[in-house]
């Protein structure tokens, strides 16, 4: 079974930009070949600033890294509660040093204003009206 000739000329062309490619650390063969055809575009280098500023190692935990055991040591039935009697005994000492005298009412307690008294008033003694209508010259 042969190959159309244009195919095995692609095919090869490929792997000759495979080979030859220099790819860089964190490129693969399929980055390189891809900025060579011109689908992907050069890294472009950092400014001074932004090199200077960067700690020499970035210090990230890898995803898939195996957790790590936490490390203090595990507490015996007795000491959990030994430790519970502490923090209970605190609790109360703390709740105590809050407690606050009670305040006695040395006041008398608001009462909502009386309403005004009402006083009435005459009405207007009504006044003779003037008409005027206008005549046409």
């Amino acid at each position: 079974m042969s190959l159309p000739l244009s195919l095995a000329r692609a095919a090869l062309l490929a792997l000759l930009a495979l080979g030859l490619a220099p790819a860089a650390a964190q490129d693969g063969p399929l980055d390189s070949l891809a900025r060579q055809i011109g689908q992907r575009s050069q890294p472009v280098e950092s400014a001074d600033f932004v090199r200077d500023s960067r700690p020499a190692e970035l210090g990230y935990v890898p995803v898939h890294s195996k957790r790590t055991e936490p490390p203090g040591k595990l507490l015996t039935p007795d000491a959990l509660k030994a430790q519970e009697r502490e923090l209970d005994a605190l609790r109360a000492a703390h709740d105590k040093a809050g407690e606050r005298a009670p305040v006695k009412a040395a006041y008398k307690p608001l009462q909502a204003p009386r309403p005004p008294k009402k006083t009435e008033t005459k009405p207007a003694e009504p006044q003779p009206v003037k008409l005027v209508i206008p005549t046409l010259r």
